[in-house]
């Protein structure tokens, strides 16, 4: 399950929200600086984002349109490590058959 921290209701509904997506992220704000960052670990995708304080607390479009786009974020890296990983495997197959003659 992802962490939760003490954070202020509006980032503790936000975190849920993201939670509810991905439920075992670990889901981070920095809320130190402005606008606040988002940090989500998820499935050993980490992605990163931005958002002024002020579109969280209202819940609004602008939050709407956030969340979508660290759930694309995250797909999108997750599809990249995914292509990485088969592409690795790819190469360690040609090696072993380059290696035992068999091309």
């Amino acid at each position: 399950m992802g962490q939760t921290l003490n954070y202020s209701p509006h980032l503790t509904q936000a975190t849920a929200d993201l939670q509810a997506l991905f439920p075992t992220a670990q889901i981070s704000w920095d809320a130190r600086i402005s606008p606040y960052m988002l940090t989500v670990h998820y499935q050993g995708a980490t992605v990163r984002a931005f958002i002024e304080r002020e579109h969280i607390e209202a819940r609004g479009e602008m939050y709407e349109t956030f969340k979508k786009a660290v759930a694309h974020l995250v797909t999108e890296s997750l599809s990249e490590s995914a292509a990485v990983k088969d592409w690795r495997l790819e190469q360690i197959k040609q090696k072993r058959r380059n290696e035992s003659g068999s091309v």
